[in-house]
């Protein structure tokens, strides 16, 4: 009787035969691959390349009498085949019902297949109650851009080499950061935890701008998420914390604060932190913080507060032109109930102006000593 996949292992190992590829075969068919197949270590190598290793891979061999070009294989097998640390690929064979193959094409398993596998395992494995691989199956689909043109161990070879590329090396550490950090692209995971009450809330908010170091929370859990799919357990759980947020990088932009519409005012560049916690049920205790050279203000619009403080610091130096507007800042912002007019111009947002009331603030400056 016709033993097809035998038709196809023989075959392929023609075909490596032919070309000095050393193809070993699997003693026993649960690994996912067929094949481990050696190349010939090139006979033009530099000194330079002499420590470099021949090129290896593994390769699953498909025969089949059909022309749909499509064949559903296990979970289990592609995962083995995905994660190998060397290059992976399905040789698809076509009979046609002959003795003699009448097509071939080689399938790479790229970054985008494994992909798809990688989710898919996860997904089995957090939402399914079934979680047999052996009996879940991915489709795989060829086409006429993976036909080796001419059916012989050099074309063979050739398409194999395509996706290799040049460097194995090259190859090797760029599948293997891929398999690394593939489904966290949106992060590693989310972290859960409560807070007491609007101080706790208000205090959160504040290690967001970074004006408090840490912030005390309960009942801290911390659950991985990859492609999207949270796992159903957490990594930890801790009744009482502190918590310690780093701060987002600040947006550019321009202040300008104004005593009236008509004047010019005075212009600062800033720093411009926004708490991504003062948003929906919390928009009430939203705050954003303003920093600039010699200056650190924050802002409650919703309360109508705001909070500044300035400091030239010690051996500082100023252009006369900056000095001149930083005391007239300071003197503006220490009148008693001065209406100011304030203008943000914060990159990528729309200009944000607002009314501000000031205080009275004593405040001696002494700037220049007298000879």
């Amino acid at each position: 009787m016709r033993d097809l996949g035998q038709l196809g292992e023989s075959t392929f190992a023609m075909w490596c035969a032919q070309v000095g590829l050393i193809a070993n075969g699997s003693a026993i068919d649960k690994t996912g691959w067929d094949y481990y197949v050696e190349f010939p270590i090139s006979s033009n190598i530099t000194t330079h390349e002499l420590h470099k290793s021949a090129f290896e891979c593994k390769v699953q061999v498909k025969a089949t009498d059909k022309k749909d070009r499509k064949l559903a294989i296990t979970v289990s097998n592609l995962r083995r085949m995905a994660t190998a640390q060397m290059p992976a690929f399905y040789v698809f064979l076509e009979f046609d019902g002959k003795n003699e193959a009448q097509n071939a094409f080689v399938l790479h398993i790229d970054n985008e297949l494994v992909y798809k596998i990688l989710k898919r395992v996860h997904q089995i494995e957090q939402s399914e109650k079934n979680k047999d691989l052996n009996k879940k199956t991915i489709t795989l689909t060829y086409s006429e851009q993976h036909r080796v043109k001419k059916l012989d161990g050099e074309n063979l070879k050739q398409n194999l080499l395509k996706y290799i590329g040049e460097n194995y090396s090259d190859y090797i550490a760029s599948k293997n950061k891929y398999l690394q950090e593939c489904g966290f692209e949106d992060g590693y995971g989310t972290v859960q935890f409560s807070l007491e009450g609007e101080d706790g809330i208000r205090k959160i908010i504040d290690a967001s701008l970074g004006l408090e170091k840490d912030v005390e929370v309960q009942n801290l859990i911390n659950i991985e998420k990859r492609f999207g799919i949270p796992s159903k357990k957490s990594n930890f759980e801790i009744p009482n914390a502190k918590l310690s947020l780093g701060m987002q990088p600040p947006k550019k932009g321009k202040i300008r604060f104004k005593e009236d519409s008509l004047s010019s005012g005075l212009v600062f560049d800033i720093d411009f932190y926004n708490s991504p916690f003062s948003f929906n049920e919390f928009r009430k205790f939203a705050k954003f913080r303003v920093v600039g050279d010699f200056f650190d203000m924050t802002f409650e619009p919703y309360k109508k507060q705001s909070n500044y403080k300035f400091n030239f610091g010690e051996d500082r130096r100023f252009e006369l032109k900056k000095l001149k507007d930083a005391i007239g800042l300071i003197e503006l912002m220490s009148r008693d109930s001065q209406n100011t007019l304030m203008e943000l111009e914060i990159k990528n947002f729309e200009p944000l102006i607002f009314d501000l009331k000031t205080k009275f603030i004593k405040r001696e400056l002494t700037i220049f000593d007298a000879l």
